[in-house]
């Protein structure tokens, strides 16, 4: 499910998740909020986002085992965004439970 094209002017974005070995994965459910206007919005399964917003703008990043990141932007065609993990959380885990969810997306072929 992708997000819909909010009427008006738009801030597109990617966020990605990086695992403890350095690799990126789309953070699919990740919160965008438009610290500005408090527009928020999740991104996609592809980590993508459409939030309501003009540039420059101020956006807060969070997602779940991860360090909530807040972000200036300018104008940009796409932004990117990458979060790092939290120390709070257990990375090891984190890591097998992706290999796990990756390995039967893999046999389902989703």
């Amino acid at each position: 499910e992708h997000p819909s094209e909010p009427s008006g002017p738009v801030i597109r974005g990617i966020v990605f998740e990086e695992n403890t070995k350095g690799d990126l994965f789309p953070a699919f459910k990740a919160s965008i909020q438009n610290l500005e206007t408090g527009d928020l919005v999740t991104t996609d399964s592809l980590g993508l986002f459409l939030l309501p917003g003009t540039f420059p703008a101020h956006i807060s990043v969070s997602y779940v085992g991860h360090k909530t990141d807040s972000v200036k932007l300018q104008a940009a065609n796409l932004t990117q965004i990458t979060l790092k993990k939290s120390a709070k959380f257990f990375p090891q885990l984190q890591d097998d439970l992706r290999s796990v969810t990756s390995y039967y997306n893999q046999k389902l072929k989703i």
